[in-house]
This record gives C-alpha cells, sequence and structure tokens, in this order.
C-alpha cells in the first residue's frame, strides 16, 4: 500500500498526463495519442492513427501538474538547442527526423514532432563488432565535426526498421571542446561504451 506522499505523486503524475495529452489533443486534433514514456525533459506520445511519428511535449517542470508556468529561460534554450540538435542528427541520419512544420512552441510548454524510431533497447550487443565499430567511427567524426555537441547521456539505440544506429535524445547533447585531449577521450570511451565496444 503506498502512503499519503506516494500516492499524491501517483495522483500529480496522472494529472500531469491528462494536461499533456489534453494540449495535444488540442493542438493535432486529428491524432489518436497513447503515451509511450516519461523523462527528465518531457512526455512523449504515439499518434495511433500515424504510427511513423511521436510527440514529446516539454513544459517549464516535467512534473508540474499542468502546463501554465512559464518555462524560464535557461530551459527555453535548452528545448531550443535540443530541436536544432534533433534536426542535424537526422539529417545526417544518426537521428529520428524532426518535422519543423509540426513544432508548436509557446511560453509555456513545446511539442516536437518526430520519426518514431522502433529499437531494441538489448539490440545493441547482437550487432556484429565490425559493424558497431563502424558506427562508432562514424559517430565520432559527427561530434568531431559539430565541435560543440558531446553525447553526455544520449541514448543510442538500434533501429529495428532503418537498420542503423541512432541517437533519440538530442537534448541531452552538451557543448564541448575537442581541442582538450580529455575531452576527446571521454568523447571516445563514452561512444564505446554506448555500442558495448
Amino acid at each position: 500500500m503506498l502512503d499519503d506522499t506516494g500516492e499524491q505523486l501517483r495522483l500529480y503524475a496522472q494529472y500531469h498526463l491528462k494536461a499533456a495529452q489534453k494540449i495535444l489533443e488540442e493542438n493535432y486534433p486529428q491524432a489518436n495519442f497513447e503515451h509511450l514514456g516519461s523523462g527528465g525533459f518531457g512526455d512523449v506520445f504515439l499518434d495511433k492513427n500515424n504510427p511513423t511519428l511521436v510527440y514529446k511535449i516539454c513544459g517549464s517542470d516535467s512534473y508540474a501538474p499542468n502546463f501554465n508556468i512559464d518555462l524560464d529561460a535557461d530551459r527555453a534554450k535548452r528545448l531550443d538547442d535540443e530541436i536544432v540538435n534533433l534536426k542535424l542528427l537526422g539529417k545526417k541520419g544518426l537521428g529520428p527526423l524532426v518535422y519543423p512544420d509540426k513544432l508548436v512552441k509557446t511560453s509555456n510548454y513545446y511539442i516536437i514532432v518526430m520519426e518514431r524510431v522502433s529499437f531494441d533497447e538489448g539490440g545493441i550487443e547482437a550487432i556484429p563488432k565490425d559493424q558497431r565499430q563502424k558506427y562508432a567511427e562514424t559517430l565520432y567524426a559527427f561530434f568531431l565535426e559539430h565541435n560543440k555537441m558531446f553525447p553526455s547521456d544520449s541514448d543510442v539505440v538500434w533501429d529495428k526498421e532503418n537498420l542503423n544506429f541512432v541517437i533519440l535524445d538530442g537534448g541531452a547533447l552538451r557543448q564541448a571542446d575537442y581541442g582538450q585531449p580529455a575531452e576527446r577521450a571521454l568523447l571516445d570511451r563514452l561512444i564505446k561504451r554506448s555500442l558495448s565496444l
């Protein structure tokens, strides 16, 4: 049995998800939404009418029960950065495609619409090591080319449909200076760890 605090958190989370779904339905009335998951930077929903798309809604606080609080400047900048990063990753085939024409930005929330990636969480280790090594080299070159990007805790997953590795979380990319040997070495370790090399 949950104590009062646990029950309050559960009810709070339910209210938050209902508010998120309501906002999505108001902005995209043609869609039929199903909640896929939540994280520190938002909630992700699938459009059951078009299962090739997912919608990520991000508010001022991941756990705010409704979306009526203005985003602070730092969170808005991080969301803008995430959109830029996702677009860049998608263009390079290293992440899901983002649909800028479907983007909604208000002072209270952002909605990012992107391609759904069908992935197997344990699938990376089933991919031949030479293929993982080749992708690691591609990823390493990408981050060196885009000197200010660093994968920190981004999720690298195996896209089962497109048979490729992709990064799902553009918001987890951070600034870096690859002129510094320590940051270059850390990049190498992170990529190898993500790809089980």
